[in-house]
C-alpha cells in the first residue's frame, strides 16, 4: 500500500498543540507501515538541510529524503509563534544583510525573511515524483 502522511500549519486559528498532535499521529502511523520516502517542507532551499532533518528526526539512511522549500508569511502567525519568529527573523535577516559574500540561497532567504512569500512550485516535486515512479517500476 502507498500512503502519504502530511502535517501542516493550516490556519490563523490553529494551535501549536494541533501541530504536535499531527506529528505524533504521523509518527504513530509510520511505526505501522514501511516508510520508504519522506518529504520535508521548510524555509530552506529545496534539496538543502537533509542531514539535519535526517538526524533530527531519526530518519534511517535507507529512507529516501527530499526537502522542499515552502514559504513564509509573518501575517499568518499569532501569539507566541509570531513573537518568536519576529525575533528570529530580525536577527537572521540582520546577519544575512551584513554578510558581504552571500550565496544565491542566502540572498533568497533574506528576501523571504524580509518580504515573505511562497517558493512552492511544481518543479520542486520533480525529485520525489521521479523517485516514486522508479519505485513503482521496480515493484
Amino acid at each position: 500500500m502507498t500512503a502519504v502522511i502530511y502535517a501542516r500549519y493550516s490556519s490563523d486559528s490553529q494551535r501549536e498543540a494541533s501541530i504536535e498532535g499531527q506529528l505524533r499521529d504521523c509518527k504513530d502511523a509510520a511505526a505501522h507501515f514501511s516508510v520508504r520516502m519522506v518529504c520535508a517542507v521548510g524555509m530552506g532551499a529545496t534539496g538543502t538541510q537533509t542531514e539535519e532533518i535526517r538526524s533530527g528526526n531519526q530518519i534511517p539512511a535507507s529512507t529516501a529524503l527530499f526537502t522542499l522549500q515552502g514559504g513564509y508569511a509573518m501575517d499568518k502567525l499569532r501569539g507566541i509563534q509570531k513573537l518568536m519568529m519576529r525575533l528570529i527573523t530580525k536577527a537572521t535577516a540582520k546577519k544575512l544583510a551584513e554578510k558581504p559574500d552571500r550565496t544565491p540561497e542566502e540572498d533568497d532567504m533574506l528576501d523571504l525573511l524580509t518580504h515573505g512569500g511562497s517558493r512552492v512550485s511544481m518543479a520542486q516535486l520533480e525529485g520525489p515524483v521521479r523517485w516514486y515512479l522508479e519505485e513503482q517500476q521496480e515493484t
